[in-house]
């Protein structure tokens, strides 16, 4: 786009004969592709939504009109996509969109774009209009607007050398004139437009009418720019290229529009890099973090931090270990093991296994029983076909300890780790093929098969017994290491398919011209995925091609940021529900509270508050493993791959000195707030927005530690009402909607419509009270080092919003739970507590259990048999509301009535306001239909609209990696 004295604005438009997709992430396609301000694509091939994981460039915006999937997951073919630079404000036209057109509003012209197929083709299976005729309907209509308009596309349609009727002559390579051909000229002559193609005034191409469409049976002139008389000023070139596009089958129609100077670009806002002049100098925290984060271990260092030094070197002994699990007969298992030393050899063992019989721990428990009888001041050379055992020992012991040996067969490997700490010399484990020849191992497999034989009598594992000191002359390697394998590492077991070839099945190896670039990419593209070694990287890969990718923010950073912090901070005048008296006197006692508050004498709360340990260090990292933890970074930059290569004594100190300090590094003190679009949402409303908060990975992990604390004295104490069914462990989000289904079949069992309310609390995180959240667990017995050095943290955290590498200025949150904080949860749960209704005789009894409200963190549910009883309940949760500073929101607070609907409806009312009725409603993810037999009907139908899209775009990916081989 030219700006300076006037606005250049280039338009391309293109068949791109489907695989859209592979030549996005063709780089030469998109630099040729993106450097025009506007980019029409004709026949994209893509299935409805999957222009969302399309990888184009962040200076344009992605404006789709796919058909609909078909009924076996394929692309219908078709389809139209305009990508718009951001510095053209537009419009779309929803009125006349349709899969294979649309209607973009520009400020000095219309856009028409189209795709109108043959009229021999299927396009009954997508639409209920012949095409050209929704095309004729929509072109009038813009055309009787009086605005200047553009019309680009694929119209198939041969006008020979004919022109609109008036119309000055035209020059033409392609002479044919068809059917459809004379409709487009009674068009053109209705609507006042003009055929740039052939035009003499207006076509600029070396040969005038040039062809655009090159198949194999010929070429002719299908692809048409059309322009009116308003719009004739504003044309400044056309031209269309005398080769075909190298990118389809169709030539490019070029076109340089000379807009008007109001036509230009909205400023790009000014990259702000983020001052950090607000931030407090360095503490002796933040020299400690930073001595933290340098004592992070190599796996080289962490292994021999764990086995301890090599001492000696010797002449090496060798022995082989397998190990067996096989069916009985019935559907227990026996597992087995087998020591060979060498043939014939004494001291060859047969072993059953104790404990759970697998394969695995027959493998650890051959080499268990091996370094138990190996002299600790030999060396050892241990043979295995298990890369498993090798694994767990030489590469992810140190991991499996620095997490208290959370994992499967832990006892086992644990054994073996002692074994090799009491060993002096070193032990290389090598790993060999089974069942090849090799005359020891199989031998070694006949005494695994023996061990079957054996009775089914559990041994206890041997004693640790640490062996004598070794007093004869060895040879010293001090760099050797204690336990080794040639074999590389790998983070998790997985089976290798390195080397699989895939044979390569072009299915277009007949078509024009080959298309040798596309095949060899889809032929790349498939080699890589069937190289992923394990299901994790296969639907990495997967998720790299069809998820949703990040876009540009379309809102200024600073309307982003005043919509924050207006969210994150008390309102200035008070809501008229909110009780101002308790509000006054809520901070008059927060403020009476002491700095530094003492435990109370309970045990629970004792324990509440006792210093971490590594043994927590240890349990924190295991969650992080068992989640899969990978957070962005937040400002310090460090992630969780950091931490969890740092000692967890070296980790333990630090979150001590923290607590006992009642502080953090101060690099700790700004949070990185991003934003993330609500689902079907305006991506130009600042309100459309939710808040992302992005903590120090280090302080989430502190706080990971203090959410475990919470939790458990919560858990003894009986606090969280069984009613509450979020943030709480081993609970499922579906728990609340069985639930709700049990009443509605209570009610209907027993006559009685079930009157049910779902109340919406408006943004209930961001604007939870903090006088008022530390004032109840202050009453709850909280008090102590956590609960200080919580409130510490919530009064002196910052937030900066940052998007797309630039950064607003610094704000503070005056309410609301901590954005992205580990504890935020629980403290939520904690808030929320004392929401208990009292029960009604028109509650439903579920097993005994009176049973009136359901809550998934902050989204309610209030039902009843009884209006007047469901009233009382609402009120209920107004009064809760009104004393703890919530609001609720009228606007999404909605009821049901399930069963036998009354003559007529009562009237509920929330703080004077009356509730509307509706006959379906998603609750928790789950939808709920009112007058229907089956009250998930709707639930059912979007899962199958979602399995659907998922199945679409699963087969979409035929675009990149071509046809699987039969």
């Amino acid at each position: 786009m030219a700006f300076g004295s006037g606005v250049n604005v280039t338009i391309v438009c293109l068949n791109v004969h489907g695989d859209l997709l592979l030549k996005l992430c063709m780089p030469a396609f998109v630099s040729w592709a993106f450097s025009h301000d506007i980019l029409v694509l004709q026949e994209t091939h893509l299935v409805p939504e999957q222009h969302d994981s399309l990888p184009y460039l962040a200076s344009h915006s992605c404006l789709p009109f796919s058909r609909p999937a078909s009924s076996h997951f394929c692309s219908q073919g078709g389809g139209v996509l305009v990508f718009v630079h951001h510095g053209l404000p537009f419009h779309v036209r929803p009125d006349f969109c349709e899969p294979d057109l649309t209607v973009v509003n520009f400020d000095s012209f219309l856009l028409i774009a189209a795709y109108v197929p043959l009229p021999s083709s299927p396009w009954h299976a997508h639409s209920l209009v012949s095409p050209f005729s929704h095309f004729e309907e929509v072109v009038s209509s813009c055309a009787a607007s009086m605005r200047p308009l553009l019309v680009l596309g694929d119209l198939n349609a041969c006008i020979g050398l004919s022109s609109p009727a008036l119309g000055a002559a035209r020059r033409s390579a392609d002479h044919v004139l068809n059917t459809r051909g004379r409709h487009l000229l009674a068009l053109c002559h209705s609507a006042l437009l003009t055929v740039l193609n052939g035009s003499p005034t207006y076509d600029c191409s070396a040969s005038c009418g040039s062809f655009t469409s090159f198949q194999p049976l010929g070429r002719v002139l299908v692809d048409y720019a059309l322009l009116s008389s308003a719009a004739h000023p504003l044309l400044h070139a056309f031209s269309v290229p005398l080769q075909v596009s190298p990118w389809s089958d169709h030539a490019p129609l070029h076109l340089t529009l000379a807009l008007p100077l109001s036509e230009l670009r909205r400023p790009l806002p000014t990259r702000c890099s983020l001052d950090t002049s607000f931030l407090l100098p360095p503490s002796d925290l933040d020299a400690l973090f930073r001595g933290t984060i340098a004592a992070t271990c190599s796996l080289a260092e962490a292994l021999a931090a764990l086995y301890g030094p090599c001492l000696h070197d010797s002449a090496s002994l060798h022995v082989y270990t397998d190990g067996s699990a096989v069916s009985d007969g019935t559907n227990a298992m026996r597992a087995d093991a087998g020591v060979l030393w060498g043939l014939d050899s004494p001291r060859n063992a047969s072993l059953r296994i104790p404990g759970l019989q697998t394969n695995n721990r027959g493998e650890l428990y051959a080499v268990l029983a091996a370094l138990d009888g190996a002299p600790p001041h030999r060396s050892l050379v241990l043979s295995t076909d298990s890369q498993y055992v090798i694994h767990s020992l030489c590469h992810w012991a140190a991991d499996l300890a620095q997490s208290s040996w959370q994992c499967v067969n832990a006892n086992l490997i644990s054994a073996c780790v002692t074994w090799l700490q009491s060993r002096c010399c070193p032990t290389n484990f090598v790993w060999i093929k089974g069942h090849v020849g090799n005359i020891l191992h199989n031998a070694c497999d006949a005494l695994t098969f023996a061990g079957m034989q054996l009775p089914p009598v559990v041994p206890d594992m041997p004693a640790l017994l640490l062996p004598t000191a070794c007093d004869h002359p060895c040879t010293i390697r001090p760099l050797l290491q204690k336990a080794f394998t040639a074999l590389p590492r790998q983070s998790v077991p997985r089976a290798t398919t390195a080397g699989l070839v895939v044979p390569w099945v072009d299915p277009h190896a007949a078509a024009h011209r080959g298309r040798a670039r596309f095949r060899q990419q889809q032929q790349d593209n498939l080699q890589h995925l069937v190289a992923c070694e394990s299901d994790a990287t296969f639907w990495c890969l997967i998720c790299d091609w069809t998820d949703t990718k990040a876009r540009p923010l379309q809102v200024p950073l600073a309307a982003l940021r005043e919509v924050f912090v207006g969210c994150m901070n008390p309102p200035r005048e008070l809501p008229a529900p909110w009780n101002a008296a308790t509000y006054l006197w809520t901070r008059r006692l927060c403020r009476a509270l002491p700095p530094v508050t003492r435990v109370a004498g309970n045990a629970t709360s004792r324990r509440l508050h006792q210093p971490f340990s590594e043994d927590d260090v240890a349990a924190g990292k295991h969650h992080l493993c068992r989640h899969r933890a990978d957070s962005a970074a937040g400002f310090d930059g460090t992630a969780y791959s950091d931490l969890m290569a740092i000692p967890n004594n070296v980790l333990s100190d630090l979150c001590r000195t923290c607590i006992a300090k009642g502080d953090v590094p101060h690099e700790w003190l700004l949070t990185y707030i991003v934003a993330i679009l609500k689902h079907g949402r305006p991506a130009r409303d600042p309100e459309s927005y939710h808040v992302i908060g992005l903590e120090s990975c280090f302080l989430k992990f502190l706080t990971l530690l203090i959410e475990f604390r919470f939790r458990t004295w919560a858990e003894e104490s009986d606090m969280l009402p069984a009613s509450q069914n979020g943030f709480c462990h081993g609970f499922h989000t579906n728990n609340n909607a069985f639930v709700l289904r049990c009443a509605i079949d209570v009610a209907r069992c027993q006559c009685h419509p079930l009157y049910t309310v779902f109340v919406d609390l408006m943004n209930a995180f961001p604007s939870t009270d903090h006088p008022a959240l530390w004032l109840k667990l202050f009453a709850l017995g909280a008090g102590g080092p956590l609960f200080d050095f919580m409130r510490v943290l919530y009064s002196r955290m910052q937030y900066v919003v940052r998007a797309d590498g630039t950064f607003s200025a610094p704000f503070m949150s005056g309410h609301g739970i901590l954005a992205g904080d580990s504890a935020s949860p629980m403290f939520w749960l904690l808030f929320m507590a004392d929401l208990r209704l009292s029960d009604d005789p028109a509650d439903i009894s579920l097993n005994g259990v009176y049973v009136s409200h359901l809550e998934h963190a902050d989204d309610i549910v209030l039902f009843s048999t009884s209006p007047a009883a469901l009233q009382r309940k609402l009120n209920m949760l107004a009064l809760w509301c009104s004393i703890n500073f919530l609001a609720i929101n009228l606007r999404k607070s909605i009821g049901m009535v399930f069963g036998c609907l009354p003559p007529r409806l009562p009237v509920l009312y929330i703080n004077g306001s009356a509730l509307c009725w509706t006959s379906e409603y998603t609750y928790v993810g789950v939808s709920f239909c009112s007058t229907k037999c089956n009250i998930f009907a709707p639930h059912y139908s979007s899962k199958a609209h979602q399995a659907k899209s998922l199945a679409s775009a699963m087969f979409g990916l035929d675009g990149l990696i071509g046809s699987l081989p039969a």
